[in-house]
């Protein structure tokens, strides 16, 4: 069961957001991020060791999430002393705060068509859509 929303897009649909934000935003080309080894987009669940190296091999740890019930993976790489990025609203926050982590400014939205026709739950609910 798909507890959460990738709003519909595919994986090739989310990369060429990021390829264009990055452009855009950084004016760097992600392909080449990509090609070597600074930026890596994994799409699949990891096995518990790969996800703790993972973990251990990061700089950081960047989730500006819509929203999260606690905010788990926060927690876990901020256990490992990982310096952590996540948005400033939800579960996550009755742990983080400017003390021990990084929080980004959000604005509440209402769940847009797209991401409640994936998940019906999400139909009528806001979620926080993190400032870029």
């Amino acid at each position: 069961m798909k507890v959460w929303s990738t709003n519909g897009y595919t994986s090739d649909q989310i990369f060429e957001q990021a390829q264009e934000f990055v452009k855009d935003h950084l004016q760097l080309d992600l392909t080449d991020l990509v090609t070597t080894g600074v930026v890596r987009f994994i799409f699949d669940k990891l096995p518990r060791k790969d996800l703790l190296d993972l973990y251990r091999e990061s700089d950081a740890f960047v989730l500006p999430s819509r929203g999260e019930g606690w905010g788990r993976p926060y927690m876990e790489a901020m256990a490992l002393g990982i310096p952590t990025i996540g948005t400033n609203w939800s579960g996550n926050t009755a742990f983080m705060n400017e003390g021990n982590s990084f929080l980004v400014d959000y604005k509440l939205v209402p769940v847009p068509e797209r991401g409640w026709r994936e998940i019906s739950a999400y139909r009528g609910h806001q979620w926080a859509e993190p400032d870029i």
